[in-house]
């Protein structure tokens, strides 16, 4: 119920997202595969593949953010390691469409003096 509700939402809001957002009936599951090489807006992505990774080439970027992308794969924090190492050289992009809680060591130099 939850993905039908969404989808009407989309529908209401005639985003680029409506004609594409599609289930999988048995697990209503967003059909990744109807999104493949459509340029999408980094909002787009973000709201239909949360907390995934976002394999992406000719994006369009102000400064360091992305506005837009044609999309190549969606990948789950698992999959995204050896995808990337196996397209490493490919030129795409790969960034992930939700902050996740990162845990890890930091190098940094940092100073603090007071004047």
């Amino acid at each position: 119920m939850k993905a039908d509700r969404a989808n009407d939402f989309l529908k209401g809001c005639g985003s680029m997202a409506t004609a594409k957002y599609k289930t999988d009936e048995a697990n209503r599951s967003i059909d990744y595969a109807s999104y493949m090489g459509e340029r999408m807006t980094w909002d787009d992505m973000v709201s239909t593949f949360p907390e995934r990774w976002v394999v992406l080439k000719d994006t369009e970027k102000e400064g360091p953010d992305v506005l837009s992308g044609i999309l190549v794969a969606v990948k789950t924090d698992d999959e995204i390691i050896p995808y990337e190492d196996a397209n490493l050289r490919k030129g795409y992009e790969f960034w992930r469409t939700t902050e996740g809680d990162f845990y890890g060591l930091v190098d940094s130099n940092l100073s603090i003096s007071v004047d």
